[in-house]
C-alpha cells in the first residue's frame, strides 16, 4: 500500500470519530494543557492535539494527544530542546493513557488489521543515538515498542 493509501485509510477510519466528544479519560489530561495555555496568556487549540484512531482493532477510537501541536508554554514543558515532544496514547479498552513517548514525527499505517504509530524517536529507547525509528503497535493484549 502506498503511502498516500495509507494516510487515506487512516483518515476515513477517523472520520466517525470526529463528530462525537472526547471521553473523560482524555478531556482531563487535555484540560491540563489548555489549563497551562491560559495560565501562560497563550491560545491553544486542543482539538489539533487529538488524533482519533483505532489502533488496537476493537472497533472503538483511541486517542493521540500530540503536545507539539500545543501552545509554547506546552512544548516548553512537554518537549526537549532538541524539539521531541511527548505522544500520549489512550486506548478506549483500558480507558486510560497506555503509553508515552518523546517523538520528533509520528505517522499512522494500516498493517495486519491493525493501526500501526511509526515514530521518529528520541531519548533513552534510541539508546546512545540522538534519534531512532520506532513502532508502536497492538499485540497480544498490550502496546509494544518494536524496531
Amino acid at each position: 500500500m502506498t503511502r498516500f493509501a495509507g494516510a487515506l485509510v487512516a483518515i476515513l477510519t477517523a472520520l466517525p470519530a470526529l463528530a462525537q466528544p472526547l471521553p473523560q479519560y482524555v478531556a482531563g489530561p487535555l484540560s491540563g494543557f489548555a489549563h497551562d495555555c491560559k495560565q501562560a496568556g497563550q491560545p491553544v487549540d486542543t482539538a489539533a492535539m487529538v488524533t482519533r484512531v483505532d489502533i488496537d482493532g476493537d472497533g472503538k477510537p483511541d486517542h493521540l494527544i500530540d503536545s507539539r501541536k500545543g501552545c509554547k508554554a506546552v512544548r516548553d514543558l512537554y518537549c526537549t530542546p532538541a524539539g521531541a515532544c511527548a505522544l500520549d496514547i489512550y486506548l478506549s479498552r483500558t480507558e486510560r493513557q497506555e503509553a508515552s513517548h518523546k517523538v520528533l514525527e509520528f505517522e499512522l499505517t494500516p498493517g495486519h488489521g491493525l493501526m500501526l504509530v511509526r515514530m521518529v524517536m528520541a531519548g533513552k529507547e534510541c539508546g546512545p543515538a540522538a534519534s531512532c525509528g520506532r513502532v508502536l503497535l497492538w499485540r497480544n493484549g498490550t502496546l509494544n515498542l518494536t524496531r
